[in-house]
């Protein structure tokens, strides 16, 4: 099945993805300005060798690779993290005034300082999906205190998963994938409410509210005119 039917959702060609015949939502960059580096202690550890580099070339190679932080430096330099390393800190924004060679409209760092962007990271409700102590539509657990939909999405989030899911008020689920034993259901069988929220709902009984992190879309620092 190759449609958009929210019953075929997550089958045939569109297993994995989960998000067919739902509107479409996208995360942000948040730009966190010019901040310091160096070649000795890198404020973002992971390198990548992007031909024509632009801001939104970096963001988009540090999303696709799973990372929460990009940054841009010298122009042509582009470092992607989960987190600020080695104790880098906001450096003066006059210092960050390199162009990008893929636009020279768009500032791409300085000499040892970067440009530096954090994933606002969203999360797209796919429904209510089946699940069983036996097999898992969400096979990694997290054990969270007064569970709500957020506190599990972004615990998901931070842990590296993509899909987050709820159930029975105070379970927590998170995997990279949908299993294929879980299938969205339309029957109102989501109606446990959340352990630390009571407006809002945590799946059922082997029911899942299951939520899934969104692509960011790109934000840039331009050069002044």
């Amino acid at each position: 099945w190759c449609g958009t039917d929210a019953a075929h959702c997550v089958t045939g060609c569109q297993a994995g993805y989960g998000t067919c015949g739902l509107p479409a939502a996208s995360s942000t960059w948040n730009n966190l300005g010019c901040y310091t580096d160096t070649t000795l202690a890198r404020t973002l550890s992971v390198s990548y060798n992007v031909a024509g580099n632009t801001v939104e070339k970096c963001q988009d190679t540090c999303a696709a690779a799973g990372y929460k932080y990009a940054g841009v430096e010298y122009g042509t330099q582009c470092y992607c993290d989960n987190a600020i390393m080695n104790n880098a800190v906001p450096a003066a924004a006059a210092g960050c005034n390199m162009p990008c060679p893929g636009n020279g409209a768009e500032l791409c760092g300085g000499s040892n300082v970067l440009n530096l962007y954090s994933v606002i990271p969203t999360f797209q409700n796919l429904g209510c999906y089946t699940d069983a102590t036996n097999s898992r539509t969400l096979r990694t657990s997290l054990n969270l205190a007064g569970n709500t939909n957020q506190k599990c999405q972004n615990a998901c989030y931070d842990a590296g998963f993509k899909y987050s899911g709820t159930e029975f008020g105070s379970q927590c689920f998170c995997d990279s994938s949908i299993q294929a034993s879980g299938t969205l259901v339309t029957d109102g069988s989501c109606t446990k409410a959340c352990a630390g929220d009571a407006s809002q709902i945590c799946g059922g009984a082997n029911r899942l509210t299951v939520s899934a992190f969104v692509t960011p879309v790109n934000a840039v620092v331009l050069r002044p005119l």
